[in-house]
Parts: structure tokens; sequence; C-alpha cells
């Protein structure tokens, strides 16, 4: 929460800071015009003789610190504000992006506004690269995690049958003595490892008809945004800070060539200039250096270029697999999905044919006398009832199984093997889709910021801007 409170008061200062530098290079555009209409004839640039040596000491120092603020407002815009800001501008959002089609007016982080679109780009490599779903989940043992829910049907069992006898056989089921229900229900508890551990099968064959794993990871990542950003933050902890670092590193580096241009030539526009190449070179740069390249290249056999994270791909692997484990792909998100998201008509209809089957295997030769007693039309709709209680009551039997199914199927440490072993240039797709459709919006908001740096500079430190 303070994180998202910092990320709006960022925000507020990039918006102001953005809006400044657009009115003062109006300003700057008119003081030649003004100089004009004033004489016939252009002054010439002004003499640094008038200029003190520190001014030009400082500018490399400004330069720096405008290179790493600008770096770390971009990291702070690509987390923050979760939500669009100002919330009363809400309605203007173009979907999935971080502005509005008022364009300055309002901003919401670039990862929150695109957080269901990056969890489809992440889920999309782990399922095509990483793990195979259905291997995955054959990992089950449909007897273990029947014995596993069998604590829950025994709570749910009870409930199931008499639902169904008070409304299909309501003055027999009231009549009956307890020892009798008791028996009716140890008779179904006695069947129902069996009934799960063969609907276990069904679904380990039919799991990509059931589970919609892309589904499931974009509803979490829009109702979680804070969680896509805490992985991305955790994940790219140091070539964030390696962004912030740089910006000052660079900034610095340029600024040694704005004090060199400015000590020969200080017109008016240099220093607004030259502020908005470092904002958007020291961004460009940071960026691009975290990625690229995704090769390790030796630089004139004494120092090898490689990406930053790229570097890192053996110890971000460990911790993205259990930050994906821990926060999306567990178990309890999974039986969520496969009992309430997009296929859950597909997951009941597969429910309902397995059990009617069941029931019909079953019943066998009793069947066929009860029908000669009460008619098929009784039978069916007795079946009917209490599969489709069970189907309900479902969802709380379940959750009894979720140790055992995160266990079983180990997607953690299968993440982990899997992404230490990508090539590189798959790797890159962990992180790089938070940057990469915003890079340009992040690199031109540091040369704004920039110029806005420079335009200061210059009627700061020398006093001169309307001259």
């Amino acid at each position: 929460q303070d994180k998202s409170g910092m990320g709006c008061m960022l925000y507020r200062i990039a918006y102001s800071a953005t809006l400044a530098s657009v009115v003062l290079s109006i300003v700057v555009a008119g003081v030649p015009a003004r100089k004009l209409a004033q004489s016939d004839t252009p002054s010439p640039p002004k003499s640094d003789d008038s200029k003190p040596w520190w001014m030009y000491v400082v500018i490399p120092v400004i330069s720096a610190v405008v290179g790493w603020f600008t770096n770390v407002l971009a990291l702070q815009m690509t987390f923050y504000p979760l939500e669009f800001t100002p919330s009363f501008l809400a309605f203007t959002q173009i979907p999935e992006q971080p502005i509005g089609w008022l364009v300055l007016f309002g901003w919401q982080g670039i990862i929150p506004s695109k957080a269901p679109k990056m969890a489809e780009i992440v889920t999309r490599l782990m399922t095509t690269k990483l793990i195979d779903v259905q291997e995955v989940f054959g990992r089950l043992d449909p007897k273990l995690l029947a014995q596993d829910l069998k604590a829950g049907m025994e709570t749910s069992m009870e409930k199931v049958i008499d639902e169904v006898m008070m409304q299909e056989a309501k003055g027999t089921w009231q009549a009956a003595p307890s020892h009798v229900k008791k028996e009716v229900v140890n008779l179904a508890l006695s069947r129902s490892a069996d009934f799960t551990a063969g609907l276990i099968k069904e679904m380990q064959v039919n799991i990509y008809e059931v589970l919609d794993m892309i589904g499931m990871n974009r509803r979490l990542a829009k109702e979680r945004k804070e969680k896509i950003v805490q992985i991305f933050q955790e994940v790219g902890a140091e070539e964030f800070t390696f962004i912030e670092h740089s910006g000052f590193y660079f900034g610095f580096l340029f600024g040694l060539l704005q004090t060199l241009i400015y000590a020969f030539y200080d017109a008016v526009w240099v220093l607004p200039a030259a502020g908005f190449i470092v904002g958007f070179a020291t961004n460009y740069l940071a960026l691009l250096l975290i990625f690229k390249p995704v090769q390790p290249k030796r630089l004139c056999g004494l120092y090898t270029l490689h990406g930053a994270f790229l570097k890192r791909q053996q110890h971000v692997s460990a911790h993205f697999a259990q930050l994906l484990g821990d926060l999306f792909v567990n178990a309890e998100h999974m039986w969520f999905e496969i009992l309430n998201g997009k296929k859950k008509e597909e997951f009941r209809a597969m429910f309902r044919k397995y059990a009617f089957k069941f029931a019909d295997q079953e019943m066998g030769v009793a069947k066929i006398l009860l029908k000669a007693v009460i008619g098929d039309e009784a039978i069916n709709r007795v079946m009917k009832c209490g599969v489709e209680a069970l189907l309900n009551e479902f969802g709380n039997i379940i959750p009894f199984g979720y140790k055992y199914t995160d266990k079983a199927l180990d997607i953690k440490n299968t993440l982990e093997y899997q992404l230490k072993k990508l090539p590189p240039a798959d790797f890159e797709g962990v992180l790089h889709p938070a940057f990469e459709e915003d890079e340009f919006k992040l690199i031109v908001v540091g040369g704004a910021l920039g110029a806005c740096a420079g335009l200061l500079q210059e009627f700061v430190l020398f006093g001169d801007l309307l001259w």
C-alpha cells in the first residue's frame, strides 16, 4: 500500500513536470521571436566570459541526477499506480493501456494496466516451453487423492443423501430410524473412493477440456494486480537497481559532453535539448542493457557483454518458479478454475456423464428390479437429483485434496528445472514483457523530464531564460 502511494505521488510529480516542460518549451520558443521584435539583427550566442566556472562543474552533476531520477521515475511508472489515476477520469482509459484518450490526463502503471495480458504471455511460455499440463496432472494418483477427499466426502455425503431423499421420498425418509439413515450414508461412502478415483482419471484424460490455464491466470492477474507487480519486482530486483544506478552514471557522462558543448555555444535551447537527450538516452540504454545482448559477447577480448537479466538465469529461475507457484499456479486456483471458470460447464457435463455411468454399473441387476417397482422415470429422477446434489457439493469436498495435489504436481520444482534449461532468447520473455510494448513511452517521459530539468537549469542557474 505504501509503495502504491509512493507510485501515485511520483506519477503526480511526473505529470506536473511534463506539463511544466511543455509550458516552458513554449516560453523558450517565444524568446527568439521577442528578441527579433526588439532588434533587427539577432543577438549572437552569449559569451561564456560572464559565466562563473562552478556552473560548468554543476552541469554534469545535475545531468547525473536527472538521469537517475528519470530512470527511477520510469520504474515507478511501470509499477504504479495500481489503478488509473485520477480515478474520476478512469472512463477515459484505453483498455489494457496505461493512458487514456486524454493522453496527459491520467496514468496507470504499465504492469497493472496490462496484468491480464502479461499473465497470458507468461502462461503461454509456461504451457508451451516449460510444462505439459496433461503430463503434470498425470502425476496424480487417483486412489491417493480419493483417500484425502474421503474426509470431505464423509462431511458432504450425509447432506447430499438427506437433500435427495427429502425431495424424492420425504415422508419415508422422515419416518426412517436414524440407524437406517446412517446405514444408507455408510453404503454410499463405501463406494465414494472408487467414484472419486474414477472421476480423477476422467479429468486426467480430458484436462484440456476442463481447465483453462490462460483464462485462470488472466482472471487472477486482473483481480490481484499487486501480485503481478510483486512477481516482476522481486524477480527483476537487481535489474531495476541497475536501471536506477546506470541512470546516474550515464547521465554524468552525457553531462560532460553537454558541458563541453555549452562552453562553446550557450544558446538558450542547448540545456533543454541536452536534458531531453540525457533523459531519453539513459532510459534507453538502461533498458537495452538488461536484455541485450541475448547471447554473451566478448568485447575486445577483455569483457563479456550479456544482458543483466539473462546473466542471472539460474538464480532468477528458482525465485520466479517459487512466486508463480505460490501466487498463481497451485491446486487451490486450478481447482477453482475447473469448478467455476470458463470451462466449468464442460466439467459439469463430464461429471454428470461419469456419475450416471458409475451409478448404472453399481446398481447392476438392482436397477432392473427397481424399474419394475417404481419405473424408469422415478429412477432417473432420483439419480439426476443425487448427481446434481453431489456436483454442487463437490466444491466443498475438493479442498481436502489441495495439499496432496500440490505435492504430486510438483509445479514449482518442475518450473524451476525447465526455466534453467531455457535458451536465453526464450528466457528473456519472462521479464521483458513488462517493458517491451511500452518502452518507448517510458523513454519519451524520461526525455520530457530531462528537457524540463534543462529549462530549469537555464532559468535558475544561469538566470537568463527570459533575457
